[in-house]
């Protein structure tokens, strides 16, 4: 009696063993179907990474640009502020050079007795001494107004 099951148990064991194998194509399909996806989300990140790194080199590139041209602009501006404190300082001192010799003048008519009594050529060079003076400072205003 144990020969009759016999071809029964073999058909019960390969249907079990065809079940098996079959559940495990599946999940080994299914597992397959997950990486390929996960390949193509790996491959749509490294585009969009690469395109991501040219933009940012892009933007790198075109902000040192700009740095590089406001630079420049500080460096000139910088060399103008210079050569106009330069040029303030000479006009100041020609300021002072010439209201100093218009008291110098002052004090030689004082010292020699002629304070009321000037003659036309002292008066013509304190005119020029302070027609100088003023031009001077109305050259400093205007360039003070122009640089603003």
């Amino acid at each position: 009696m144990k020969l009759r099951h016999l071809p029964w148990l073999f058909v019960v064991g390969l249907a079990i063993a065809t079940g098996l194998l079959y559940n495990s194509n599946q999940q080994q399909a299914a597992e397959l179907e997950k990486l390929r996806s996960a390949s193509q989300e790996l491959e749509q990140l490294r585009a969009s990474q690469a395109d991501t790194k040219q933009s940012q080199a892009q933007a790198a590139s075109e902000e040192l640009t700009r740095l590089r041209e406001e630079n420049k602009d500080v460096l000139r501006l910088r060399n103008e502020i210079r050569q106009m404190r330069d040029q303030n300082q000479q006009l100041s001192r020609q300021a002072q050079t010439a209201q100093a010799q218009v008291q110098s003048v002052q004090a030689a008519r004082f010292n020699n007795g002629r304070r009321k009594t000037t003659s036309r050529r002292d008066r013509e060079w304190v005119r020029v001494i302070f027609c100088v003076t003023w031009g001077v400072l109305c050259r400093l205003v205007q360039q003070a107004a122009f640089t603003l």
